[in-house]
């Protein structure tokens, strides 16, 4: 009998609400694209929130915002090169 491992991530516990899983290693297509669209709308909300910074005195929650983006970012694009 064959046995069949799904492995699930979400990344929708650090901003978005993106979900998906991969089968035996194996991404679906449509799970490629909505990590793609996902990518696009942070490297928006990165922009805005970069504009929000001031240039002296950084407020730590617009800091903290901007981090939290840029690790969802880099999370993802890690996720696209583990699949090459």
């Amino acid at each position: 009998m064959m046995s069949l491992r799904i492995f699930a991530y979400d990344a929708g516990s650090l901003t978005g609400s993106l979900g998906f899983c991969v089968v035996h290693g194996i991404m679906m297509d449509s799970e490629i694209d909505r990590i793609k669209e996902r990518l696009l709308r942070l490297d928006e909300e990165i922009a805005e929130t970069m504009r929000r910074l001031p240039a002296h005195s950084v407020k730590p929650p617009v800091m903290m915002d901007l981090l939290q983006l840029e690790d969802e970012r880099d999370q993802l694009l890690q996720i696209l090169k583990d699949r090459r």
